[in-house]
């Protein structure tokens, strides 16, 4: 699973050219381990940056459950904008803006999800 709040798509994703949703909406998981251990981990090698972007929206490690509901409901109504096929499964890249739960109003991420393993797991 990837997140990447700035810059392009990944070289191996394919753009995709008609509207569709993640498969199985209705049961996204999103891990506590993979938002507290990785999104909103300051230590986090390849996280903290990820967790930078999302403290300064006022998402914390105690309330971590409403990044959880915000990525949730982000796979849910947005369409995939990008997929590629891996050893492990499709992978998804979702774009649109992410609700805001808190006081700071919905930003723009590029959010994407693997089938098969993932911090939004379907």
């Amino acid at each position: 699973m990837c997140l990447a709040v700035t810059g392009a798509l990944p070289s191996k994703f394919r753009r995709e050219t008609k509207r569709m949703k993640l498969p199985n909406l209705n049961d996204l998981i999103v891990e506590r381990e993979k938002v507290t251990g990785y999104l909103l981990n300051l230590d986090h090698r390849y996280g903290a940056t990820k967790a930078r972007f999302f403290i300064a929206l006022g998402f914390s490690i105690d309330e971590w459950s409403s990044l959880a509901d915000a990525l949730r409901e982000h796979g849910r109504t947005n369409d995939i904008a990008a997929s590629r096929e891996t050893g492990y499964g499709s992978r998804y890249a979702v774009e649109g803006e992410l609700p805001r739960l808190l006081v700071l109003g919905p930003s723009s991420v590029r959010f994407g999800s693997s089938i098969t393993e993932a911090l939004l797991r379907v």
